[in-house]
């Protein structure tokens, strides 16, 4: 008789960290690339050089179009650092043992979730507050 291993139980995917880690470390990459990529424009956008002549109403378009710009690659690396920083957070977990395995409950994190974000820290019904609704929180 074969044992079934119980859903519930705790696990940090040591076994099947190998094609997580190559997932995790391949995002990471990307996520660094973009991350420069982003940076660098928002460098190269502060360096253009400002009218010196007296704006008027096309000017002052331009002005908020760079403004807007500047903004939205902004926010672009500060999404990318995050990226980068929760798949970084996750390669810990990796190496220390723990992947897998819900910050909040405790509990095993199904494949299903790992494979489609792998560095999830919570399983679904924790990150959807399902379980504190289960549970009367």
């Amino acid at each position: 008789m074969t044992a079934v291993a119980d859903p519930g139980a705790p696990a940090a995917h040591a076994a099947t960290g190998v094609p997580y880690r190559d997932t995790l470390l391949a995002q990471l990459d990307g996520y660094r690339a973009r991350l420069a990529h982003l940076e660098q424009a928002i460098a190269d956008l502060a360096a253009e050089p400002a009218s010196l002549d007296s704006p008027d109403e096309e000017d002052a378009g331009d002005a908020d179009g760079s403004n807007v710009e500047r903004d939205r690659l902004v926010a672009l690396a500060v999404s990318a650092r995050r990226s980068t920083e929760d798949v970084e957070a996750a390669l810990g977990r990796l190496a220390a043992g723990t992947y897998g395995v819900c910050q909040r409950c405790g509990l095993r994190i199904p494949d299903a979730r790992l494979e489609a974000v792998p560095e999830a820290t919570h399983c679904v019904g924790c990150k959807t507050g399902g379980l504190r609704l289960l549970r009367g929180r």
